[in-house]
């Protein structure tokens, strides 16, 4: 599972590559994220292209999130996608 640390003030975006795992014909209808513990701002951007857009705001200093991303494709696929964001000002 990758992890990425990024501070408070920052809103940064986080691609996920599905192109390698999209089979021929297929697409992304819809992406959505989501993070635990609450608290973090989520946001997808491109949720209907092969590599959707995870944009992570705010947060608790010393919090560590799960995102979880789902996408699911117009032949019923569904992917799961998760990560790791400790939230940490310098």
């Amino acid at each position: 599972m990758n992890r990425y640390t990024q501070q408070e003030a920052e809103n940064l975006d986080y691609s996920i590559d599905l192109t390698a795992w999209l089979a021929t014909g297929d697409s992304i209808i819809s992406t959505t994220a989501s993070a635990a513990p609450s608290g973090l701002t989520v946001g997808v951007t491109g949720s209907t292209t092969s590599v959707p857009k995870v944009w992570l705001s705010g947060g608790t200093d010393g919090t560590e999130y799960q995102i979880t991303a789902l996408m699911t494709t117009n032949a019923g696929r569904i992917k799961e996608v998760d990560f790791k964001l400790k939230v940490a000002n310098r």
